[in-house]
């Protein structure tokens, strides 16, 4: 799992990043998605589908970004439909394919109308990131239960089902399914 502000060094290079740099959670895509330095990737992701959730800001925006830039066609959901519009046409702007979706990822519902969505417009998608997240910095214990089943949704459970929703079809298709999966950690506090 890919942790942090900047990923770098051996497990960066292990994934063709040669240098990531976001520019901070919360910024939206337009004027530099990433922030303070130039992004590349060592392989061509042409032929690829991405979907990338929690892609309407921050960490989610610029993984869409350095997807697209590496070829990949990306579909950019996220909860706000205009700020994953955004995303996607920031990437359109240079040059990459992409489109802006929808998704609650706390609903398996949402997440099969997104799926169905991808597929009929750029096909079956083969590249997964689970940007989408959220907590809140308090304190463990002053939690109420309604607020850790929805962090538990949305930072565990959807990311399982959205991981379980795009697998299926890939292996039902005999497709290869690549071993990596990306996860947002929402943040650690209390």
């Amino acid at each position: 799992m890919l942790t942090g502000e900047i990923v770098g060094g051996p497990e960066a290079e292990r994934l063709g990043i040669v240098e990531w740099c976001v520019g901070g959670a919360g910024r939206h895509a337009p004027a530099g998605v990433l922030g303070r330095k130039e992004r590349k990737m060592k392989i061509d992701l042409a032929g690829h589908t991405a979907v990338v959730t929690g892609a309407g800001s921050g960490i989610g925006a610029a993984i869409a970004a350095v997807l697209a830039e590496a070829g990949a066609t990306v579909a950019a959901a996220d909860i706000n439909l205009p700020a994953a519009e955004v995303t996607a046409a920031a990437i359109g702007e240079r040059g990459g394919k992409a489109r802006g979706f929808r998704v609650d990822v706390r609903s398996r519902e949402s997440i099969e109308r997104l799926r169905s969505a991808i597929d009929g417009d750029f096909g079956l998608a083969d590249i997964v990131v689970n940007g989408a997240g959220w907590n809140l910095g308090q304190p463990f214990l002053d939690n109420e239960p309604g607020f850790i089943d929805n962090v538990a949704a949305l930072n565990f459970l959807g990311p399982v089902i959205i991981c379980q929703t795009f697998l299926a079809p890939l292996v039902q298709a005999g497709r290869p399914v690549p071993g990596l999966n990306i996860l947002r950690v929402a943040g650690a506090g209390g």
